[in-house]
Formats: structure tokens, sequence, C-alpha cells
């Protein structure tokens, strides 16, 4: 496995979220204006995009977002390798991550230790909640 970081929405990253957020999920509006001030993360394995993700500033907050693992790669532990990844990097940045994370995956982000907030939204018809950790 290799992870690769871009300053940029690289190809690899918008391939692996149509496929899973546009294509297995239905959603519309995957890529927004964040994209353009975001780092990407990328996992390989010889040399096959797998799984990516976003990380990002906003009002003096880290955010981790669009994480996604191509549905033949799941149950590897990709996703938590690229959180892992993240974290360490946004260590030196902030003592706290947020996310935004759809209800239906939140157990995905506690294991990791994240914690819910009272704070929902709906996003296309699927709902969200804010979720953080301590670092």
């Amino acid at each position: 496995m290799e992870i690769k970081i871009y300053d940029y929405l690289h190809q690899d990253v918008k391939n692996i979220r149509e496929q899973v957020f546009i294509e297995e999920q239905g959603f519309n509006e995957e890529f927004d204006d964040i994209d353009q001030t975001c780092f990407f993360l990328v996992v390989y394995e010889n040399k096959l995009p797998l799984g990516s993700l976003r990380y990002f500033k906003e009002n003096d907050k880290w955010y981790i977002g669009r994480v996604a693992v191509k549905k033949e790669a799941r149950g590897k532990h990709l996703g938590s390798l690229l959180m892992d990844k993240a974290e360490s990097l946004l260590k030196n940045q902030t003592d706290k991550i947020y996310l935004e994370a759809q209800v239906r995956a939140s157990h995905f982000y506690e294991s990791l230790g994240y914690r819910k907030t009272d704070q929902t939204h709906d996003d296309e018809g699927v709902l969200h909640v804010l979720m953080y950790k301590e670092i």
C-alpha cells in the first residue's frame, strides 16, 4: 500500500468519488468549491487507486471529508489507513479534527475515536452528523 498526498483535485480522487458517491450512493452535487482549497490523500495498491479523502481548514478548524473506498477494496481497512494518515499530518496543526459523517457511517468514525455532536444536516436526502476527535 502507498498513500500519496495531492494539493489539487487529482483525477484519481475524482474517479473514486464519482464511483462511490455518484454511481453507488446517488449523490448529484459531489464536487464543490471546498475542493479548490483541500489537500487529498489517495491510497494505492499495485498502483491502482482504491480510496481517498480530503482535508481542509475552514474557520480555524480542520476537517476531514469525502472519505471513500471503492467497493471492491472494502474490508481491507483502507478507510482507517487513510484516516490515520490524515490525523498524523494534522497533529502539528490542531488538537481537534472535525468531520461531517453520513449517519449510516458514523459507527466507522466512532470506532476511530470520533464523537458525535448534536448538529445534523441533510445533504441530498442523506442525514449527516458533525463529529470531532481530540488528537
